[in-house]
């Protein structure tokens, strides 16, 4: 199982998602800022329609307010694989910690993957 295969991800739950940011535990995390490719609104709706409300721990850590750069985080698995999606202000960020380094290809593979209509997630 890999990250960049969308069918496979999964929300784990909080305490899951939290574990995953430890250091030590898995991989360094890459980040990546998609700019326009990954729009906030639809990152967001397709994570919500799919996931339901955030995972991520940074949904935890401050409380839900209009003021807060951190508007969603959603933690997301696949295997030993995770991937972070979040806004910040207005931008998207992704953070993967794979056994493997991402391409490129490999990010923009992603952000193309949660924005083509009709996918079946």
């Amino acid at each position: 199982m890999s990250i960049l295969d969308i069918g496979s991800w999964e929300a784990p739950h909080p305490k899951v998602a939290f574990d995953r940011v430890k250091p030590g535990v898995y991989p360094k995390p890459t980040r990546w800022l998609p700019g326009e490719a990954l729009r906030p609104i639809d990152a967001y709706c397709y994570l919500r329609a799919r996931f339901g409300r955030g995972n991520g721990p940074l949904m935890f850590s401050v409380p839900p307010s209009s003021d807060n750069p951190i508007q969603w985080h959603y933690t997301l698995t696949s295997g030993d694989d995770t991937l972070h999606v979040q806004q910040i202000g207005a931008r998207v960020e992704l953070m993967a910690s794979t056994t493997g380094p991402l391409t490129g290809n490999d990010w923009q593979q992603l952000v193309i993957s949660m924005t083509v209509p009709g996918l079946p997630y």
